[in-house]
Formats: structure tokens, sequence, C-alpha cells
């Protein structure tokens, strides 16, 4: 996705920070630990249309590898953001939140994952009409649970403290593409 021709802005959303997670402004987290907001500089936001990639993603499983923010059985775990994106997801349902990424998990209890990464032979790419002022993002998993029918469930079976979670995302905005792509055309012009 990355073109010479454009800026490219890195996101890195995350639910820890250096420093004092209480007190920053910037961050924060709902009363599960399992859902965190980011405020995203008016700068970035106005500048409107862009196309984002998931460069890479992790997420914690457990706290001090025994309290788990997902069971055992998990099959997998999926960071759903807030991010409008042109086109439709099944998988959540039709709504404007997308999936940005997911990780299987391993499920032998003996040997279950306390952090996994992004499953991805290839990075997620997609269409931003305008990045939302608050970034929302929110980890889910499914599982092996009779009855689950493979349905997202909150990863917050653990909720006493910050399992750290992040996702970084390469923006590279229509109004940057744009400007330089004309500026080109018009230098060979001449």
């Amino acid at each position: 996705m990355s073109n010479v021709n454009s800026d490219v802005y890195v996101l890195r959303l995350a639910n820890t920070s250096n420093g004092d997670d209480t007190t920053n402004p910037l961050l924060s987290l709902d009363a599960n630990n399992n859902e965190y907001t980011i405020q995203i500089p008016s700068r970035i936001v106005n500048k409107g249309k862009c196309f984002i990639k998931v460069i890479s993603g992790i997420m914690g499983l457990e706290y001090n590898g025994t309290d788990r923010i997902v069971p055992d059985n998990a099959i997998a775990v999926f960071w759903r953001s807030n991010i409008p994106y042109l086109g439709f997801d099944i998988e959540d349902r039709g709504s404007a939140n997308a999936i940005l990424a997911s990780a299987v998990c391993n499920q032998a209890s003996s040997e279950a994952d306390e952090v996994v990464s992004i499953d991805a032979t290839e990075a997620k790419v997609f269409t931003c009409p305008r990045l939302p002022e608050r970034i929302s993002i929110k980890k889910f998993y499914t599982s092996s649970d009779t009855g689950n029918d493979g349905l997202l469930t909150p990863a917050q079976s653990y909720t006493t403290n910050v399992v750290p979670c992040e996702i970084v995302l390469e923006v590279i905005f229509d109004e940057d593409a744009s400007v330089k792509t004309s500026r080109e055309l018009n230098a060979l012009r001449n």
C-alpha cells in the first residue's frame, strides 16, 4: 500500500502508555478493561478519506501467567474497531465496526497462549471515509463452547488489571496522495 509519492502516518493504538494510564487524557478504558479508546489529534482526523493498512498487533491473554481474558478453549481472538470502512463485513453482522485483525489461539490448556499476534500473510487494507475523533478497540474471542456457534464474545473473563493489547496501522490520506500526484503530473507537462 505504501506509495513513495505519499506521506505515511503510523497509528499505534495501545491500551497502555508510558506513564500513568489513569491520568493520560488521550487514553480511556472501559470498566472491564476490555475496550480502550484513544483520542486522535484533530490535525489527523481533519485530513479526511484515507487508506488503512494493518501492520501488526499483539494481544495479551493472561495477567501474571494465571488470570486469562479468554477461556483456555478460545479458538481465535479479534480486534474490533469503530473505524468506518467502505464495504461490508458479515463477521461483524454488517455493522460499521471494522474487524481489524484476528489471531488463532493454542487450545491445549497446558500450552495455552499468553500472547498472540495477528495472523496474516497479507495485511488487511481498507478505505476509511474519515477517521473518528476517538478510535475504540475492543477485544473479542470465539471458542469451542457448545452453543457459542462462533459468535464473537467480549474477551473479559479477567477484568481486574489491564492486559496489554495494541494494533499498529499505516495510514495514507487521499489528499496527500492526490496533491503529490497532481504536482508530479504538472511537472511532467512542463
